[in-house]
């Protein structure tokens, strides 16, 4: 029992240390620290992840028909993003030919109106047609 008195102000150290740590003014809410809403949180959380491409790239490929038109969209789908440049991979040449010469711009302007971080549009051959029948 005589043991109790000095543990006691440690005790009361490890509280004040714990409430310092845990309810410092980072994890408060208050004028300084307003609240943030949920999707600039998620949006940052992706970035730290590096899921962030990932995210978006599948919201592209989801309204990909209304952006570019559903007759490009059957020969067409977005691919992988990289340093500001969309590639997006056609189903044959003939098509690839097309697209590249007459809608290539269209089809950047449309996008850039919904992503506008897309700066740039690469339009390649599909590398997946190849090997669907293998």
């Amino acid at each position: 029992m005589a043991d109790q008195p000095a543990s006691q102000p440690d005790m009361r150290a490890l509280r004040r240390r714990m409430h310092s740590r845990y309810c410092s003014r980072a994890w408060v809410l208050g004028r300084d620290n307003p609240a943030v809403p949920i999707a600039q949180v998620t949006e940052s959380l992706a970035r730290k992840l590096g899921v962030a491409d990932q995210v978006w790239i599948a919201q592209v490929q989801t309204a990909w028909p209304s952006i570019v038109g559903a007759p490009i969209a059957v020969h067409t789908r977005p691919g992988s993003f990289e340093r500001g440049r969309l590639y997006v991979y056609v189903d044959n040449a003939v098509w690839l030919n097309e697209l590249s010469r007459y809608h290539r711009t269209h089809m950047l302007k449309r996008l850039q109106e919904r992503f506008p971080h897309i700066k740039d549009v690469i339009l390649r051959l599909d590398p997946d047609i190849g090997r669907a029948g293998a």
